[in-house]
């Protein structure tokens, strides 16, 4: 889906009218929202059809100034809740179902109005539905911090202060933008007069990022007006075209480290995330939004560099001998090397080769193995339990989806009073004091150095190498709210969604159980479960029986094969006896995704873990949101 958010300074004369017909053509959006319109909604009805966009909610202009309006193509579901002299809010239900809550906002321009702004935000946040997605974006009329603006005087820190305690209060933060850093501009042609500003901006709370993890925000050329309109497209660069490989949405490219510039770009958008109230969370998008700017605007794709360095350096050596010439290839090939080594990073974290060292230079091998994966791992078609076939595209992805509903979906039937009494009481007073001591900063740090630095990262696109490289900078907040979680609090919206991948378990896979689930997780919420697990580490080989050889230090899995294979053996070459015995293959499909949530909860109770313990791992079961990706494609 995709959104305009337009401040038109009026559509009362012919320019700014030929600008929003420009914005209506090229964009082709299916939600606008329009501020300072200028006029009735009567005389906004006609626009309907100009911009092919035959639903509006609309607030009337008070005289020739103000005036805000919302427009949606037939299709897409909206029911209004609520609009006014600042805002419009309104419900948009998918095709599948599913709610989101999207607010076009238009502040107050006037220094003493400016509060009454603020004072809207902070109730549209009260009453919102805990969990559901939202998206407020439009004409705020204020900045966050000092430089979004340049020229004029300087905004007064208590207002930037009041606003950002209104969106943190409303649980909405800046999710980033990519073009022009500036909004506004008053285009005084006397430099001393000249003023921009950002003034117009999207926020989103969690959910909604969680909900579209490939959205991208634009600020696109102003057309007529002294405001660039805002571009929302919930699907990122795939758009409305669905083709191809479908949604990546964000990832963070390994080789961006090796780049010049590549840590103050960090730096300054965690910082800035930081200064304006932000999460761990939010600040990684705010991080990626900046990156994704700075790679598209500052260094550019890397294989065209790449080749622009190797077409120089060739013309460099034809030219005829100097000390400049030989002086110049030197620098030339030095730049080429540099660049050839950035594609091997490049390739290395697309082959997912984990036991080649970074000094092995061999490009052409990683770029191999990352295409073989890529063919391996694409899903052609599926048979179903009826024997019909589905192919790719969306029958696939909604058969997937509908499976693994159905696996991951409860299907408890029993009492869990009807758990055997049997169950020994293993975990002992210090076993509980090992679970429930303080958790550490260092802990917190082990758990993330033990993370490869490459292994695919989960929805927010960052591999572990984003937080290693950038530790001084993001460590104390990190493991603030690490910490707090580990010690009693919940787990914020957003750490614990996770993408499910599927692997073929088989060379041609034609069921859907010759495939493997993989969960991607971000790393926030695994530097959670690493600390959790490497304490459990300790004491699980006094709670786990002899026989299970397998997931325990120390115990190796191969000592069940050898047990099998001499009862095989056995069972083979008996010859004497009058009794014969049979042996059954058996395999628990999916296990840990069969095991009822309720039921692992009262196990550890049993086991005589402490609440607090109990709690906390619970959290971390219960709190989990799933995306399934076929063949590159999300669900819901």
């Amino acid at each position: 889906m995709k959104l305009v958010g337009r401040n038109c300074r009026g559509l009362g004369n012919g320019p700014a009218v030929q600008g929003l017909l420009e914005v209506g053509r090229t964009e082709d959006p299916d939600i606008i929202f329009l501020s300072e319109t200028k006029l009735t909604k009567k005389e906004l009805e006609k626009f309907k059809w100009k911009l092919g966009l035959c639903n509006m909610v609309a607030r009337s202009s008070e005289g020739r100034s103000r005036g805000i309006a919302l427009f949606w193509r037939r299709g897409v579901n909206i029911s209004l809740r609520s609009y006014g002299r600042r805002h419009i809010d309104v419900d948009v239900t998918e095709d599948d179902g599913t709610l989101w809550r999207l607010t076009g906002m238009y502040g107050e321009s006037e220094m003493e109005r400016k509060i009454e702004t603020w004072r809207t935000i902070i109730l549209l946040g009260q009453q919102h539905e805990a969990g559901r997605p939202w998206m407020c974006y439009g004409d705020f009329n204020e900045i966050l911090v000092d430089d979004e603006k340049i020229g004029g005087g300087r905004r007064p820190q208590a207002y930037m202060d009041r606003f950002r305690d209104s969106l943190v209060h409303a649980g909405l933060c800046d999710i980033g933008y990519t073009g022009d850093k500036f909004t506004w501009r008053n285009h005084n042609k006397e430099i001393h007069s000249y003023i921009c500003e950002r003034l117009d901006r999207v926020t989103a709370n969690a959910e909604w990022c969680g909900k579209f993890p490939g959205f991208s925000v634009v600020h696109e050329r102003p057309r007529h007006s002294d405001h660039r309109p805002l571009v929302i497209n919930t699907m990122g660069d795939a758009g409305r075209s669905g083709g191809g490989g479908g949604d990546r949405g964000f990832r963070f490219e390994a080789w961006w480290l090796q780049e010049e510039g590549c840590a103050k770009v960090i730096q300054e958008a965690w910082e800035e995330g930081k200064a304006e109230g932000c999460s761990v969370e939010q600040s990684m998008r705010k991080v990626a939004c900046r990156m994704r700017r700075w790679h598209k605007e500052e260094i550019g794709e890397l294989a065209g560099r790449l080749k622009r360095a190797q077409t120089d350096l060739e013309r460099c050596m034809c030219a005829p001998v100097s000390e400049a010439k030989i002086w110049e290839e030197g620098r030339l090939r030095g730049v080429v090397n540099d660049l050839e080594e950035k594609k091997n990073t490049r390739a290395k974290q697309r082959s997912h080769v984990a036991w080649l060292k970074d000094g092995n230079r061999i490009m052409r091998y990683f770029m191999a193995v990352a295409s073989a994966r890529r063919k391996k791992n694409r899903i052609k078609g599926l048979v179903k339990e009826d024997g019909t076939v589905v192919k790719e595209g969306n029958d696939l992805t909604n058969y997937v989806c509908s499976y693994f509903q159905g696996l991951f979906t409860s299907s408890m039937s029993g009492r869990l009073e009807d758990l055997p009494d049997t169950v020994p009481a293993r975990v002992t007073d210090d076993m509980n004091n090992i679970m429930l001591a303080d958790f550490t900063r260092e802990e917190v740090k082990a758990a993330l150095d033990h993370i490869g630095d490459l292994k695919a990262p989960g929805p927010d696109g960052m591999p572990s190498i984003v937080h290693k490289r950038n530790w001084p900078v993001m460590g104390d907040q990190v493991v603030e709210e690490v910490l707090a979680v580990m010690n009693g609090g919940e787990i914020p919206a957003g750490w614990n969604d996770t993408v499910v991948v599927l692997i073929p378990k088989v060379k041609n896979p034609s069921r859907i159980k010759d495939l493997r689930p993989i969960s991607l997780c971000n790393v926030i919420y695994k530097l959670v479960s690493k600390v959790i697990a490497n304490r459990m580490k300790l004491i699980l080989p006094q709670i786990i029986s002899d026989n299970q050889s397998a997931f325990i230090p120390g115990r190796l899995i191969t000592d069940n094969v050898l047990i099998s294979y001499e009862i095989s053996d056995y069972i083979l070459h008996k010859t004497k006896g009058k009794e014969g015995y049979a042996a059954v293959k058996a395999d628990m499909s999916k296990a840990y995704d069969r095991v009822e949530w309720s039921y692992l909860d009262a196990m550890l109770s049993r086991l005589g873990f402490q609440d607090r313990v109990v709690q906390l791992i619970m959290r971390c079961v219960r709190t989990v949101k799933y995306q399934i990706k076929v063949n590159g494609n999300l669900t819901e």
